[in-house]
């Protein structure tokens, strides 16, 4: 006997930060309908300067829509 799964799946998004030394920084999971907002929080490496920081979204129901980001970051000294 076939079992047939009428519920549609959402789609999960995957935003990961990290670097280029494979460090990762950061993850979050998301479920985009429209517009999201997110925030989180991250510890940046003390060589910023030298090892840039990039932003990843991944889907884990599509290929080929894997989005990659180098973000600039302004440290303020207090």
């Amino acid at each position: 006997m076939i079992q047939k799964h009428t519920k549609i799946k959402d789609v999960t998004w995957w935003i990961l930060v990290g670097d280029k030394e494979n460090n990762l920084l950061g993850l979050r999971k998301a479920s985009i309908k429209k517009k999201v907002n997110l925030r989180m929080q991250i510890d940046l490496p003390d060589n910023i300067h030298k090892n840039p920081v990039y932003v990843y979204l991944m889907a884990d129901s599509y290929s080929g829509l894997d989005q990659q980001v180098k973000v600039q970051f302004k440290i303020k000294e207090e």
